[in-house]
């Protein structure tokens, strides 16, 4: 296969692997919050709060499913609260400020809503006019609010090795597979060590992110 061919062959299977990927978290979200507005329908918070935690997970950008999936964690969290339900509201809050966290990469979306958790587990935590307790409250706030950034390094290091373990299976299959189905030998070693190189910088990548 000519070496132009080859790289047009790459760029569309790389573009179909996005588009997949895309599509797979626009179902996945779609289904978990249709799943979440239904059991809230019907009453059930419980299971409703669980559905929306984790549409919340799946972040498209521009899809507006991370704001409805924190609107309806925030809804049950202040339903809790009106029915004098504290641990479960104060465990609803942590829920959403631990879903943004968890979707962050180089940067921290839905700081908003994540300040707005901060002000009412602190105040849950802490409910009491008392001096002591403002104290605490303040205390429990500063921890709160200590920005803990994703490590740059990490979340370049899992975009890199994704896209460079995708990229080289790819190359493999149109370099070192006849068009017989035969494996040819050539090169078989340095293409198993670069996937082997990006594989292991992307798993390092998701644990130090």
């Amino acid at each position: 296969m000519k070496p132009s061919r080859l790289i047009v062959v790459v760029f569309f299977s790389i573009i179909v692997i996005f588009i997949s990927l895309t599509g797979k978290v626009f179902v996945n979200a779609d289904a978990e919050l249709s799943a979440a507005e239904s059991f809230l329908a019907k009453g059930d918070t419980e299971s409703a709060l669980s559905h929306f935690d984790r549409a919340l997970r799946w972040r498209l950008p521009g899809s507006g499913f991370q704001e409805r999936s924190a609107q309806g964690i925030w809804d049950i969290a202040t339903l809790y609260e009106a029915e004098q339900k504290m641990d479960r509201a104060l465990a609803a809050y942590r829920i959403l400020r631990a879903g943004f966290y968890s979707t962050r990469s180089l940067g921290t979306h839905g700081e908003d809503w994540i300040e707005r958790c901060n002000l009412k587990i602190a105040s849950l935590m802490f409910p009491s006019t008392n001096e002591t307790s403002a104290l605490d409250k303040e205390e429990i706030l500063k921890r709160l609010r200590q920005e803990k950034p994703p490590s740059s390094i990490g979340s370049f290091a899992v975009e890199l090795g994704f896209w460079g373990w995708v990229s080289s299976v790819f190359v493999f299959l149109f370099r070192s597979v006849s068009r017989e189905g035969k494996i040819v030998a050539r090169g078989l070693a340095s293409y198993a060590a670069l996937f082997l190189a990006f594989y292991g910088t992307w798993l390092w990548g998701l644990f130090n992110v």
